[in-house]
């Protein structure tokens, strides 16, 4: 029996063809039919190790292109960069190119209607288009100067517009996750249940930034907020674009360094010329918040990415609402009527004068602010059998609206301000000077 032993390799296709001509010189007691089995295995082997390491430079060769679409929370210590320096450090050979769009405070509504966004989104042929919502999920209320979440109907109709948009280009959208308040810790839920909720829907990828902080501030092991209780601190961003990477790229960014260089960016995404210091983290700290990072990532790719049970939020607010007032009589309220509110967050004084104008009921409104009396353009009024409405320009040139009831020597009011994407309801009493 001839025993033929051979260093097997990934061949190229002379170096086959050498070996099929081997081969073919074979004598022994080896029949033919053996002989062309062991050349057909010989051969898979080849050309499966070839093809293995062809696709494994074309892995290494590929571009991924992001495209980040978001606000302050992402501009923040460039932690889009920061995400940038962890990919190029994990894998040197791996090309990559991100852009940042943002804008301070901007909500993903406002994001759509910029010509310029939606001319970015279809600039290139993008892998990933992250979408980041504004923090209060684009609709804010405030009632007497209480900070709520709005609806998240605002939040999902933005998010359908701009997955539409993505998905003509060929992208993957996918959803940032962010974090509540320093403060206010139970609204996190209402954070998750939006963002999972329109990530299930639209089949996105969910990047779970909220549950990794929600999670890590609980361990008390960083200060993960800037000083105003909202915005993340350098230990915030970090965790920010370990969690990028570790959905992204589906593996643990642990071994990444703490201290990274890289290009700063601006508030509207614009990247710096020179490269500087991106981060500074102790190598423990850094490893602990990877391993943190890795740990959530890792379970929810175990329930197709999304956290595994979705409680809907109770609202936490009731619109208010006026009481039940007297029939107001018009001789009553001529006069000078006198209250205070927050309406702009300071203790601002409202005076309504009414009088007699042409045998017609006129009013007319002033703002106290900062010992200064603004006087302001009504454009618009109606008054019913018990209650008043009416509609007025400040200083500023933004209407408000004011109703009340009557309620013996008062009349009792709330005032309706809409302020960017916040309502704002104050409630206001007024006294009779």
């Amino acid at each position: 029996m001839v025993v033929l032993v051979y260093n097997i390799k990934p061949q190229t296709e002379n170096k086959t063809s050498n070996l099929l001509h081997n081969f073919s010189q074979i004598k022994g007691p080896l029949n033919m039919m053996k002989t062309y089995l062991i050349i057909l295995t010989i051969a898979c082997i080849g050309f499966s190790a070839s093809a293995q390491i062809e696709q494994n430079n074309a892995n290494s060769n590929n571009t991924t292109k992001i495209l980040f679409i978001g606000n302050s929370y992402l501009y923040y210590n460039s932690a889009t960069e920061i995400f940038n320096a962890m990919v190029k450090e994990k894998f040197p050979n791996q090309k990559i190119i991100t852009r940042l769009i943002s804008g301070g405070g901007v909500t993903l509504a406002g994001h759509f209607q910029n010509k310029e966004t939606l001319k970015a989104l279809h600039s290139q042929k993008w892998d990933y288009v992250v979408l980041q919502e504004q923090s209060e999920l684009g609709s804010g209320v405030f009632i007497n100067n209480i900070k709520y979440y709005g609806s998240m109907q605002p939040f999902f109709e933005s998010a359908r517009k701009f997955h539409k948009e993505i998905q003509k280009t060929g992208a993957k959208t996918a959803l940032l996750m962010t974090w509540s308040g320093e403060e206010a810790p139970k609204k996190q839920g209402h954070i998750t249940y939006a963002y999972a909720s329109i990530a299930k829907e639209l089949n996105a990828l969910l990047i779970p930034v909220g549950l990794v902080w929600n999670k890590e501030r609980q361990q008390h092991r960083y200060t993960l907020y800037s000083n105003d209780g909202f915005h993340p601190s350098i230990y915030g961003s970090y965790l920010v674009a370990s969690t990028i990477f570790s959905t992204l790229f589906k593996e643990t960014s642990l071994g990444i360094a703490g201290k990274l260089n890289g290009h700063t960016v601006d508030q509207y995404g614009n990247k710096s010329r020179k490269k500087s210091s991106l981060s500074s983290l102790s190598k423990e700290n850094s490893a602990a918040l990877h391993s943190s990072v890795w740990s959530t990532v890792s379970a929810l790719q175990k329930t197709n990415g999304l956290p595994s049970m979705l409680t809907k939020p109770n609202k936490e607010f009731q619109i208010p609402q006026l009481p039940i007032g007297s029939t107001i009589n018009e001789n009553e309220l001529i006069g000078d009527w006198r209250g205070l509110s927050k309406f702009d967050f300071v203790s601002d004084g409202l005076t309504l004068e009414f009088s007699t104008l042409e045998n017609k009921l006129h009013i007319e409104i002033q703002i106290q602010r900062d010992s200064k009396n603004f006087n302001t353009i009504v454009v618009g009024k109606n008054m019913g059998e018990k209650s008043f409405v009416v509609n007025f320009k400040d200083e500023n040139d933004r209407v408000r609206e004011l109703k009340f009831v009557k309620q013996g020597d008062h009349l009792k009011g709330i005032l309706i301000s809409t302020q960017g994407n916040y309502i704002k309801y104050d409630t206001i009493s007024f006294s009779k000077e």
